[in-house]
This record gives C-alpha cells, structure tokens and sequence, in this order.
C-alpha cells in the first residue's frame, strides 16, 4: 500500500511539473492527493491489523510470546480493522506493537533464553 500511494503522489507530482496550471484547474491535483490519503490512512491500515491478528494468532498458538502481547495486538488489530474514520493516534498502533514485540524478543535473546520454553 505504501508504494501504491507512493507511485499515485509521484506521478501526481511529474504532472504538476510539466503542467502545473492545467494539473491545479483540472482538479486532478486534488485527486491524487485524496487518492494517496485513502490508501495510506484506510487501506495501509486495515493492512496492518490483518499482519497484526495473523501474527498474535501465530505467536498464541506457538507460545513463543506471552498473552499480555498477544491480547494488545488483537485489541489494537480490531481498532484498525473495525474504525470508519480516522483518529490521529491510530497509524501509531501498528508500530507501537511491532516495538513491544521487538524488544520482548530482543530482551528475551539477551537472557539466553528461548521464547515459550519451560522452566
């Protein structure tokens, strides 16, 4: 989805270069831009809670991540998944949890022990 956006505002872009009067006027720069604001606020998104649900499922099942990192990434997956407008705060859950995920695991090597083992 990023780089669907990223190629709609640079051909957006090139176009308004060439032709910035007629680009403005026919309401085409306008377009691009709505354009690449859905894709990035809405469907990048809904994405993300997809990767999210697929990997707190996976990592539950597996038990190699501990329920209270699991459950957040769910709660904040139905955010994503299920909001109709968009909040200011809610591009932030998908990194916020990838950064909870990453520095349990990165804590969890340094320990020297494995994710999910007994003992």
């Amino acid at each position: 989805m990023f780089f669907a956006a990223a190629a709609v505002t640079g051909a957006m872009f090139m176009g308004l270069a060439a032709a910035p009067k007629l680009m403005v006027e026919s309401g085409a720069y306008i377009f691009g831009l709505a354009i690449s604001a859905q894709i990035m606020n809405v469907f990048a998104l809904k994405m993300a809670g997809v990767f999210m649900i697929s990997t707190a499922t996976l990592a539950m099942r597996t038990h190699i991540l501990p329920r209270w990192i699991t459950l957040p990434g769910y709660a904040l997956a139905a955010l994503l998944l299920l909001s109709t407008r968009f909040a200011d705060w809610l591009p932030l859950a998908f990194p916020l949890w990838v950064l909870l995920l990453s520095i349990y695991i990165l804590v969890e090597n340094l320990r020297g022990t494995k994710p999910g083992a007994a003992g």
